[in-house]
């Protein structure tokens, strides 16, 4: 057996289960192939800044202007980096064979925060954020499973792990004025998943911290009315977010 045919086996297996989503790269579109582009160059510094070789950065390419598998991309950036137009085209290709359990719990724990990054360099990152809110993660929050390996296995990340994302994202966000994230415009789902964090008796010693920094940006009023109307919101449900805290006694 030829020493690279395994590895050619996988890359052919890859571009097969791609091939359901082909027709969304329209690259004999002049149009669009500009946009795309244009749009390319702009992710690519972003990308490049965090130490991506130029060797993925090739791949990543190919990729996101025609589509062509050259090797491994990671979920976050395949996601991303498929052209994809409404919540129904996001969530069938959430659930197909493209990914696997791992892929899809990746993405589960990451895009929304990869497509907040990805907006300061292109618009479309916001309405992106928006499709995967109603194809895959819903009005409300749920904890997804999925059956892989003969079990039923959990995709979504712990509560407690979650929570204390959410904390952070939050903070930095009220903390930079960053009015667009999907945080920001679904705050039924973020408020609906304090709950769940409560029921399952959530614990972190950060809420107090997080909720002071609530309070002091509604007095000093410096940010973006988007999120003077969260916070106010936040402090509404204060009582839901302290059934989350635990106060650590300092040792003596």
């Amino acid at each position: 057996m030829n020493f690279w045919e395994p590895f050619t086996k996988t890359k052919n297996i890859k571009r097969d289960r791609l091939l359901p989503f082909k027709s969304f790269w329209r690259s004999d579109d002049a149009e669009w192939s500009k946009v795309r582009t244009s749009d390319w160059k702009k992710i690519r510094k972003v990308i490049a800044a965090g130490g991506t070789s130029a060797k993925s950065l090739k791949k990543f390419e190919n990729y996101f202007l025609r589509g062509d598998i050259d090797g491994y991309i990671p979920p976050n950036d395949k996601f991303f980096m498929t052209p994809l137009t409404c919540a129904q085209e996001v969530s069938d290709f959430f659930y197909s064979d493209v990914f696997g359990f791992d892929g899809r719990a990746t993405i589960i724990s990451g895009f929304l925060g990869y497509a907040t990054k990805m907006n300061i360099v292109v618009s479309w990152a916001e309405e992106y954020a928006s499709f995967f809110q109603q194809g895959v993660l819903g009005d409300t929050y749920r904890t997804f499973y999925e059956e892989s390996g003969g079990r039923v296995r959990r995709l979504s990340p712990s509560a407690e792990f979650n929570f204390e994302v959410t904390l952070s994202e939050l903070s930095v966000i009220i903390e930079d004025n960053l009015y667009f994230d999907q945080i920001v415009k679904s705050q039924e789902y973020l408020f609906s998943f304090v709950e769940y964090a409560a029921k399952k008796k959530v614990k972190s010693d950060r809420v107090i911290k997080f909720l002071t920094q609530v309070e002091n940006t509604l007095m000093e009023k410096k940010v973006d009315h988007k999120l003077l109307d969260l916070c106010q919101n936040i402090l509404e449900r204060k009582a839901l977010f302290m059934r989350c805290a635990e106060v650590k006694s300092s040792v003596d």
